[in-house]
């Protein structure tokens, strides 16, 4: 707990208090004792193991021993009482020569140089998740460390050969600078030009090698005294507020009118609960409670459709639960009748299921006619029979969720505030469920345009006898 100091250790019963903390003072004068609830802070144990010190949280030391319903808002005294037991037990079984400690990469020496190359490697080392553990605090997701070691090999081989930079000591501010314009150079089989990433991918990539060179010690070249940040990170370009796209109501219905029925009850799921890929694919029939009216989305062990056996953890760690129509619900109990077996809704004999969905998703642009026969995808297809429309894409049906939720039906029903539709995305910050606040467009607004109070003055004119302009008597000059 930062800032505070336990004074209390083992009560008469044998078990630990956590609750008497001394604050901290001013000076040489110490702050006063007081009671404190049990679960503020983030409890660590300090121990050393094979002569390295180790600092984790109780929460890690349990979800490591795989307790992985404890978190900081349900840890009890007794779970702190059970880390401690762990840690002992595993220091116990050390010393008597029954577990074989993990040797530690050594961190870098101070005032040592070493290659940019020899950097990247033990940093994303460090970060890269133990097997033998179920989870890690600094552990990336698999698809997580796989970009980083992407965008850290191209900033390296960019210093290496462009800017002679062997070293990270070596690097400046400028080079960061000039990466972030090297990066539109690169060769890119999906730009149109065959050439240069996009300024979404060129502003994630520069804010990873900023991420590494902080934690590396060279913050110093990404911030000023102030705290102002220099680098050209995660600024967005002009016009480039937002890339969402949701399906009209004239497209849904192309869309679904082509469908066969497996098809129908894959989109339907996507449609109805906003969810993301990767989540409809480890999606479980036991998530689904119709009493409820909740789709759950839960970290758990899944059984994929190739059998394999991974734990799965949504993005962010953040657990949820999604209401959706009860129509969902009496689709899939008539799908569970139809298909075979499984623990999954949507089983796919795949290594990537999202490939196959994808796939099955523009076939089913092209056979509605939405293909617009002139992207890069559309001409792939032409060539090769492979790949498809660019304007379709799984995320395509998340925008579109998140949109009609956010603006709901012509007549005001079916809209919910923009902290409700955040909790059922999953989003990090209210401010990414922002970005889907763009303004509506096509026979949706023609159909409000009709019912606003503005139209009531568009009556159309009355027939009537045309008007007779007024003559003036007449005069003793006409007579």
């Amino acid at each position: 707990m930062h800032g505070q100091k336990f004074i209390s250790g083992l009560t008469a019963n044998g078990r630990y208090s956590f609750g008497r903390v001394k604050l901290p003072g001013i000076k040489d004068v110490d702050g006063p004792e007081v009671d404190v609830d049990r679960k503020i802070g983030s409890y660590h144990l300090d121990y050393r193991e094979n002569g390295v010190r180790s600092c984790p949280t109780v929460v890690k030391v349990l979800n490591d021993a795989g307790r992985n319903l404890i978190t900081p808002d349900n840890l009890s005294p007794r779970d702190i009482t059970d880390a401690i037991g762990i840690v002992e037990r595993r220091l116990n079984a050390i010393r008597h020569g029954d577990i074989v400690p993990v040797q530690k990469v050594p961190k870098k020496q101070k005032g040592a140089r070493v290659p940019l190359r020899d950097h990247i490697d033990r940093w994303l080392l460090e970060r890269t998740s133990d097997p033998d553990r179920i989870s890690s605090e600094e552990a990336l997701r698999k698809n997580t460390l796989s970009s980083y070691r992407y965008a850290l090999d191209m900033f390296a081989d960019f210093c290496m050969t462009k800017r002679n930079r062997e070293c990270a000591e070596d690097i400046t501010r400028e080079d960061l600078k000039l990466f972030y314009g090297y990066m539109a150079t690169v060769p890119n089989k999906r730009s149109d030009t065959g050439f240069g990433l996009s300024n979404n991918s060129r502003n994630t990539k520069i804010t990873m090698v900023c991420t590494f060179l902080r934690s590396e010690g060279r913050g110093d070249i990404l911030e000023t005294w102030n705290g102002v940040r220099n680098a050209p990170t995660v600024k967005r370009a002009r016009g480039e507020d937002t890339d969402i796209r949701d399906y009209s109501n004239q497209e849904l219905e192309k869309f679904f009118r082509v469908m066969d029925e497996e098809e129908t009850d894959l989109f339907t799921f996507f449609l109805n609960t906003g969810a993301r890929a990767e989540e409809v694919v480890v999606a479980e029939w036991h998530e689904l409670d119709d009493q409820l009216g909740i789709v759950k989305v839960r970290k758990k062990w899944v059984t994929l459709g190739d059998g394999r056996r991974i734990y799965w953890v949504p993005k962010y760690g953040k657990e949820r639960d999604i209401p959706v129509p009860q129509a969902l619900f009496a689709r899939m109990k008539a799908r569970r009748k139809r298909v075979a077996p499984s623990n999954l809704i949507f089983p796919v004999d795949a290594k990537y299921p999202k490939g196959v969905f994808l796939r099955m998703m523009k076939a089913i642009g092209r056979r509605a006619g939405l293909a617009c026969g002139h992207c890069l995808g559309c001409q792939n297809h032409a060539r090769t029979h492979q790949g498809g429309c660019n304007d379709h894409y799984l995320h395509r049906w998340r925008h579109t969720f998140a949109c009609r939720h956010l603006r709901g039906n012509p007549d005001g029903t079916g809209k919910f505030d923009l902290k409700t539709v955040s909790e059922w995305l999953g989003h990090r910050t209210v401010k990414i469920t922002e970005r889907y606040l763009h303004a509506a467009e096509g026979l949706e607004v023609q159909q409000k345009m009709n019912e606003s109070p503005l139209n009531r003055f568009n009556l159309p004119p009355t027939e009537s006898t045309p008007a007779v302009a007024p003559q003036s008597p007449p005069t003793e000059k006409d007579g």
